[in-house]
């Protein structure tokens, strides 16, 4: 056993002078003369110095620095963050977020620089205006608003919105990409929309726990527009009114004299009588209220805080007799549009009214000149335009599942049909930054006040709240004895005391206890 064990170690031994007699000789290194900052380097060429590894990456930073642009109104844009401090190098600058997120070149506006509400507006196929004049931020979230499996739309094939954008951009004028658009993920979710997952992605945002700030409100700020002025529901010839509109000619002054409106149905004096008429004899009255439009996405413009004049729809009901057992009253327009039913308790609850201004001024064509509906507590689907009939009836409200929740008022909110969410509406209540571009350059260390509206339609807007980690904390703010008939403008003044970007969400609450389905945020870059 020990003569075997002799020859094993004799083996072993003559193998390792063996694989010694293979390795090259390395000639030895001074690493002692050789050392900067602490780092022991070597000769070599290939090896860098500390400091000169820094110096590249300043050039590098300077060199994929995030682009900054100049809005028409002089205003400067940076979309993408500086990522600095987010080396590896502790302190070192880095280019992160343009040279390897490549983040300047991904969204939508990377490409369509003047905006998602300007491409629309210019397609082929005819949308509505996103836009109404409030400077929300615009993005590819109100394109799924409608083009979504819970969508109004009756046509399958426009609720499939991923189908519709790639086939948009499967062409020769689309130099992008697959990331141009998408944010891949490692946890199985696959491709995420970029605009939507992007904050969740770039480096160098300054995330701030319990956000303290400045708030304030003002609901007589007039702002919006109608809603969503689409062309007639009906079949009735309206193209005078509607050339008129498309060539831009005056309002005919003799049509809102002699135009008509009729009182029937369940009542006991059934008349008709001029608009001129009815001004004359019926009290007049001026409030400011709001109205949203069904469609209104989260933080979309298709609403208005306005200055109406009009006549109470209760004096042409008191003028008519409404009979007993009646419930309902039922708008109809030229266009033979009928809108939806509001109940008789309602309108002696809420009110209701034929306006015939806006702001002092009178309707345009489109919006319903001379004379529309206006339901405040309800969206624009009961404010049905071109009024010439109010008929008096006792049958059920009309409900459409498309324009509220089952069983619900229709017109009282959009229902979004998505079973993910606990929320039932989409724009119940609803908020929107306005006025704050993305990446908009503030300077740091003084105060920057943002701007926006909620809006809650037929329900008491209780608080508004503010976050800039994300969501995980939020600072509230009581707003319980504003007015439920008006928006609350609100402003929020945040002094971003370090350099960086901050990341603002804003969400509103309801007095049912309702939650903003989806709150609206908006990045900005202090410098």
């Amino acid at each position: 056993m020990r003569k075997q064990t002799l020859i094993a170690m004799g083996i072993c031994g003559a193998m390792v002078f063996g694989l010694a007699a293979c390795v090259p000789e390395v000639p030895k290194q001074d690493y002692g003369a050789s050392q900067d900052s602490g780092v022991i380097q070597a000769d070599h060429p290939e090896h860098q110095s500390l400091a000169s590894i820094y110096e590249e990456m300043d050039v590098t930073a300077e060199e994929y620095a995030p682009r900054v642009l100049t809005l028409e109104d002089g205003r400067q844009v940076q979309r993408t963050p500086n990522s600095d401090g987010d080396s590896v190098f502790a302190g070192a600058p880095t280019a992160y977020n343009t040279l390897t997120l490549n983040a300047d070149n991904r969204g939508c506006e990377s490409c369509h620089q003047d905006g998602l509400a300007d491409l629309v507006r210019n397609m082929e196929y005819k949308h509505f205006d996103l836009e109404t004049g409030l400077g929300t931020s615009i993005g590819v979230q109100d394109c799924l608003m409608c083009h979504n499996e819970s969508s109004w739309l009756q046509h399958g094939l426009t609720k499939q919105f991923g189908s519709l954008i790639h086939g948009l951009h499967n062409r020769d004028s689309f130099k992008g990409d697959c990331m141009s658009c998408h944010s891949a993920t490692a946890n199985g979710e696959g491709l995420l929309l970029w605009d939507i997952a992007k904050y969740d992605v770039l480096s160098g945002i300054n995330w701030t726990a319990d956000v303290q700030g400045d708030f304030r409100y003002d609901q007589d700020k007039l702002g919006g527009s109608l809603g969503l002025t689409w062309w007639p529901m009906g079949e009735a010839d309206l193209d005078v009114l509607l050339n008129d509109y498309f060539e831009g000619a005056p309002l005919d002054e003799e049509l809102f004299d002699s135009w008509e409106i009729a009182v029937s149905g369940m009542v006991d004096n059934p008349f008709t009588i001029t608009l001129k008429d009815l001004i004359e004899q019926a009290p007049s009255e001026t409030f400011i209220s709001s109205e949203q439009c069904i469609l209104n996405p989260p933080a979309g413009e298709l609403l208005t805080n306005a200055e109406v004049t009009g006549v109470p729809l209760s004096w042409l009901l008191e003028k008519a007799g409404v009979q007993e057992g009646a419930t309902t009253v039922m708008p109809y327009g030229a266009d033979a549009y009928s809108g939806y039913a509001n109940t008789l308790e309602n309108i002696n609850t809420e009110g209701a009214w034929i306006i015939y201004e806006v702001n002092g001024e009178p309707l345009s064509y489109l919006d319903g000149y001379p004379c529309r509906v206006w339901f405040p507590d309800h969206s624009f689907p009961m404010s049905v335009r071109w009024v010439n009939e109010i008929v008096v009836d006792s049958e059920e409200p009309h409900y459409n599942e498309g324009f509220g929740v089952a069983g619900v008022f229709g017109g009282a909110g959009s229902w979004i049909g998505d079973e993910n969410s606990t929320a039932e509406f989409m724009n119940k209540p609803n908020v929107a930054i306005c006025g704050t571009p993305e990446g908009l350059v503030v300077p740091a260390g003084k105060p920057y006040t943002f701007e926006g509206y909620a809006d809650a339609i037929n329900e008491q807007l209780t608080a508004v709240e503010f976050s800039m980690d994300g969501g995980e904390t939020w600072t509230t703010f009581d707003t319980s004895d504003s007015d439920k008939k008006k928006w609350v403008y609100w402003y929020f003044t945040y002094t971003p005391e370090d350099p960086g970007a901050y990341v603002l969400q804003v969400r509103a609450v309801s007095g049912d206890g309702r939650v903003s389905y989806m709150p609206d945020q908006i990045m900005i870059n202090a410098k």
